[in-house]
């Protein structure tokens, strides 16, 4: 009866807090980055800038994948950061994240069997990416500890933990027993995840949880930036082409 009122709380109650704070965040970040871009704007004299072009488009399009989705700014850096914090953490972040939404109806498994064997599609890899991250984890908080400890906040310190901890959570659920049954759960406002086997219903809820905790601490925390950092970088390099080119 107890995980019953927790399957409720954490799948149907929860959610829709986590809906409004994120949303409410978000709104407070971003107006509280144009009220200071405008502010600085009139303090300084603009240049005049010339029409958006193409050249212009294409120029902001290319600065802005190698920026922010390669992340070359950490390879200037550091090319073993780069390697940790893209190719062991991001990519196989954004993976997980896709498989996900298998779960939600988005894809099917049959999509890519003509790259590997069903099973290792749906147990194999996901294993396997669960753990890349764990340890590029790890490393990223020994990196900070060690070489980024005096720019670091306890904001960045936090993240990690959650991060760790939602990881963690995910990694044991995947290893442990489960049974075949189907679980269905739908989701407000009508969202329908369906599981091929139920994993063990307290540590789906306790991943649950820490899921909703980690969005709704996001716009609150450096990882803001994965929502509204291409947007800012797009305006900004379209500001700075057009008038460097005035």
């Amino acid at each position: 009866m107890t995980s019953q009122y927790l399957e409720i709380v954490t799948f149907k109650i929860l959610p829709l807090i986590t809906y409004v704070v994120f949303t409410l965040g978000v709104i407070l970040k971003l107006s509280s980055w144009i009220k200071r871009t405008y502010s600085v704007s009139a303090r300084n004299n603009v240049l005049p800038i010339k029409k958006l072009t193409l050249s212009i488009i294409l120029q902001t399009l290319i600065s802005t994948i190698s920026r922010y989705v390669l992340q070359f700014k950490l390879l200037r850096g550091s090319h073993k950061l780069w390697v940790v914090s893209w190719i062991t953490f991001h990519i196989p972040v954004l993976f997980i994240i896709f498989g996900h939404l298998r779960g939600f109806g988005v894809w099917s498994l049959e999509w890519f069997t003509w790259i590997a064997p069903k099973e290792f599609l749906k147990y194999t890899l996901p294993m396997i990416l669960g753990v890349v991250v764990m340890v590029a984890l790890i490393t990223l908080v020994m990196y900070r500890l060690i070489y980024l400890r005096s720019v670091s906040n306890i904001s960045n310190y936090i993240v990690l933990f959650l991060l760790i901890l939602v990881v963690g959570s995910g990694n044991l659920m995947r290893f442990s027993l489960f049974t075949i049954e189907e679980k269905v759960i739908v989701i407000p406002p009508g969202f329908t995840l369906r599981l091929e086997h139920t994993p063990n219903i307290n540590l789906l809820i306790l991943h649950s949880i820490l899921v909703q905790i980690l969005v709704m601490y996001v716009p609150f925390s450096p990882l803001l930036h994965i929502y509204v950092s291409p947007f800012l970088m797009i305006v900004n390099e379209v500001k700075r082409i057009r008038i460097s080119e005035s």
